[in-house]
C-alpha cells in the first residue's frame, strides 16, 4: 500500500471533483484466474461476511439491528423497495440519513432472524479486509505505452449483472473525508496487487456494500463502500473512461475541471487507483440512536361485529421474523386488521390445522 501522506495532494485534487473522477462504488479482483470463485462465499476466509450481506434493489446492505439495515446514502433508494437477505424479502418502510457521512439506515416491516456484529474499535493501517459489492465484472485490458511498448495498466469496467462478488485488500489509511474532498470518516485502500490475486478495487454498483474485518474469530462490519478513483483518458481530448487501474502511469487524470494531466510514465513505482469506504465506528452513536428509533412491531386487531369496532386479538402468537400471526379458529365470523407503525400490508390468509395464519409484509 502507498503511504497516505505521500498521495494526499493528489487525492485532494481528485476529491474536489466528486462528480468527475470519483465514481460511486462490483468488486474487481486483481488476479485473472478463477473468476467464478468470487461469486460465492470465500471458503478460505470462513465466509468473510458474505452471509450477512443482503440485496437492496441493485445495491447492497447489511442488517445491523432487529429491523434495521445500513447502506450508502448516495444510492438513492426509496420507501417501498425490498431488501432481500437469506432468502427472505423485507419491505423498506423508512430511513434516516447521516448528516455527517454517506451512511443511511433503513427500517423494514418485521424483524430479521439476526444481524451483523459491528467493530468495537476503529480500523487500523495494514489491517486485512474483505470487500463485498454488486458492481461490474472486469472488462477489457487497458494497455499503456510507457516507452517500452504496450503494458497492462488495468481493466475497463465490464458488464454489471448485479452479481454479488468479494475481494480482499488491506487498509491503506483512515482519514477525515473532508480533508480529502469527500465527507465523513473514510478508510482508503488502493489497487496495487500487493495483497495477492484476491486483492480488489470497487466499481459502479458496489456502493452500499460492506467492508469486513475479522476479529476474535468473527467477521465484523467496519465500513460501507462509498467511492473510487476510476476515470482516465488516453489523451487529453479522448473520451473519459472508467476502469480498475493498478497503474495510472502514462494515462491522463483530471487535475481540475476540464483539465487533464498525464501521470508521468517514469514516476517512482506504480500509481494505483484508491477506493474509499465510510467507517462505521466513528458514527456508532448515530447508528445506535437510529436503530432505537425503528418502528415498533405489528399488532393484530379483531372484530366480530364491525359496528363495534376492533380490539386486540388474544391467543394469537406473533412471529415478527416470519411476519405472521397464528389465530385460533373461531366458529363466529371474524374480521382482522394488521396495524403498526411500519404500516404492515396483508400478504395472505390461510388455514393450517386449527389455526388461521395471517401473513403480512
Amino acid at each position: 500500500m502507498s503511504a497516505f501522506t505521500g498521495t494526499m495532494a493528489r487525492w485532494m485534487t481528485l476529491a474536489c471533483l466528486a462528480t468527475g473522477p470519483l465514481r460511486m462504488a462490483a468488486v474487481i479482483p486483481f488476479g485473472t484466474g478463477q473468476p467464478e470463485k468470487y461469486l460465492h462465499a470465500p471458503a478460505g476466509l470462513g465466509g468473510g461476511g458474505w452471509d450477512w450481506t443482503g440485496a437492496f434493489g441493485v445495491f447492497t446492505g447489511v442488517p445491523v439491528g432487529p429491523s434495521s439495515f445500513i447502506t450508502a446514502a448516495h444510492i438513492g433508494q426509496s420507501v417501498g423497495q425490498t431488501f432481500t437477505w437469506r432468502g427472505q424479502t423485507f419491505r423498506a418502510v423508512s430511513f434516516e440519513t447521516d448528516s455527517q457521512s454517506d451512511l443511511q439506515l433503513w427500517h423494514v416491516c418485521g424483524e430479521f432472524p439476526g444481524f451483523a456484529r459491528r467493530v468495537t474499535s476503529d480500523l487500523g493501517r495494514d489491517e486485512g479486509i474483505v470487500v463485498i459489492g454488486r458492481g461490474t465484472a472486469r472488462g477489457a485490458e487497458i494497455m499503456v505505452d510507457r516507452g517500452n511498448g504496450p503494458e497492462l495498466g488495468g481493466w475497463t469496467w465490464g458488464v454489471n449483472n448485479g452479481a454479488q462478488r468479494w475481494g480482499t485488500n488491506t487498509v491503506d489509511a483512515v482519514a477525515d473525508g473532508l480533508a480529502i474532498g469527500l465527507y465523513g470518516p473514510v478508510v482508503t485502500f488502493d489497487f496495487d496487487g500487493d495483497a495477492g490475486d484476491d486483492e480488489c478495487t470497487v466499481s459502479v454498483g458496489d456502493s452500499g456494500g460492506p467492508v469486513w474485518v475479522q476479529r476474535s474469530g468473527q467477521w465484523q462490519l467496519a465500513a460501507i463502500n462509498f467511492a473510487t478513483d476510476s476515470e482516465y483518458r488516453t489523451d487529453p481530448e479522448s473520451p473519459t473512461q472508467q476502469g480498475a487501474i493498478f497503474d495510472f502511469r502514462g494515462l491522463y487524470r483530471q487535475a481540475s475541471p476540464g483539465s487533464w494531466d498525464i501521470e508521468p510514465a517514469n514516476g517512482d513505482g506504480p500509481a494505483p487507483a484508491v477506493s474509499f469506504s465510510t467507517r462505521v465506528w466513528p458514527r456508532r452513536q448515530w447508528i445506535d440512536s437510529v436503530i432505537q428509533r425503528a418502528p415498533g412491531p405489528a399488532s393484530l386487531m379483531v372484530s366480530t361485529n364491525l359496528a363495534s369496532g376492533f380490539g386486540p386479538a388474544s391467543g394469537a402468537p406473533h412471529d415478527p421474523v416470519r411476519r405472521e400471526f397464528r389465530v385460533p379458529m373461531n366458529p363466529s365470523a371474524s374480521f382482522f386488521r394488521v396495524t403498526g407503525p411500519a404500516g404492515p400490508q396483508l400478504r395472505d390468509i390461510r388455514v393450517e390445522g386449527s389455526r388461521v395464519v395471517i401473513r403480512y409484509d
